[in-house]
């Protein structure tokens, strides 16, 4: 295929996929989550990567499991995922008074909003569990929260993106001049939100345990908290019966560990969190595609 028609094809995709997010976005969100259903159920009917990936996932990190437990938790999953489509959607198109609706209950909002006022600033993390496009909009709306964001492999789709992810706060690449902006905005007594499940960059990380596999994990993190002072909290949503509920509670993680135990200490956090709702975690995410010896990752044997 010639540069000219990778571009267009690259084009026709993103309008398509621009097109579908106004269009769900248009619909009320319980049609629009209608309306993926059969999606799911196509999902996991014919083989595809997301679905060999999230299994090969769960084997890797969940040993204990059965398989008919791995299959019921990766089914739940595409289920999920589909529903977090369309609530993304929502996100990205609606004000924020709108998609609010989508929040249940707070736990941890009083003790939160004392630490917000902390002149050290405050970094939050999550790993991707729930909706974490909601939970940031939360803070960024209601604290104006700044936050981290990789742009999308699509680049008609950033603007878009941004958009409904600002809210009150910044968006920060992770890049050095973002970085010395991120220090800036704790240090001004500002709050920061990451997401740290994923592989950083070469150079930006360390093998630490995670579901006692070895994973890149990143060292922003702690660089960040030894720069700073800041306070450490966790923030994360998870869907329970009707809505979705928010969870914020302070870390005590020392930041002047090796940067090895720093990260494992990390990934436990982000371990028990995930143990209690395994169906609305991430595992369609290639986690373990670096390995510390060079070998083929899980995904290519």
């Amino acid at each position: 295929m010639s540069k000219e028609s990778e571009n267009n094809s690259t084009s026709l995709k993103a309008t398509l996929i621009i097109a579908l997010i106004k269009v769900l976005a248009a619909m009320p969100l319980a049609l629009s989550k209608l309306c993926l259903r059969p999606f799911a159920w196509l999902q996991w009917l014919i083989p595809n990567e997301s679905v060999r990936v999230a299994k090969l996932n769960l084997n890797y990190c969940l040993p204990n499991k059965s398989e008919a437990q791995i299959s019921a938790i990766s089914r739940e999953l595409i289920k999920h995922n589909m529903n977090l489509i369309a609530e993304t959607t929502h996100i990205w198109r609606h004000d924020y008074t709108v998609n609010k609706r989508m929040l249940k209950h707070l736990h941890g909002l009083e003790e939160l909003k004392t630490a917000m006022q902390s002149e050290s600033g405050t970094l939050l993390f999550s790993p991707h569990i729930g909706n974490w496009e909601l939970t940031y909009a939360f803070l960024a709306n209601e604290f104006n929260s700044s936050g981290i964001y990789k742009p999308p492999n699509i680049p008609e789709l950033e603007d878009m993106m941004l958009a409904g992810r600002r809210g009150g706060g910044k968006i920060f690449r992770t890049q050095a001049r973002d970085i010395r902006n991120m220090l800036k905005e704790l240090k001004q007594g500002g709050s920061l939100f990451l997401l740290p499940d994923q592989q950083p960059p070469k150079g930006s990380g360390v093998f630490a345990s995670f579901f006692n596999q070895p994973a890149y994990t990143m060292t922003l993190i702690q660089g960040l908290l030894q720069r700073t002072g800041s306070d450490f909290w966790l923030c994360y949503s998870v869907f329970e019966k009707d809505g979705y509920v928010i969870y914020a509670k302070k870390v005590a993680i020392d930041g002047s560990l090796p940067a090895e135990d720093f990260a494992e200490a990390l990934n436990c956090t982000m371990e028990d969190v995930i143990q209690q709702s395994p169906e609305q975690y991430q595992w369609t995410y290639k986690r373990f595609k670096r390995t510390p010896d060079g070998s083929p990752s899980i995904y290519n044997r």
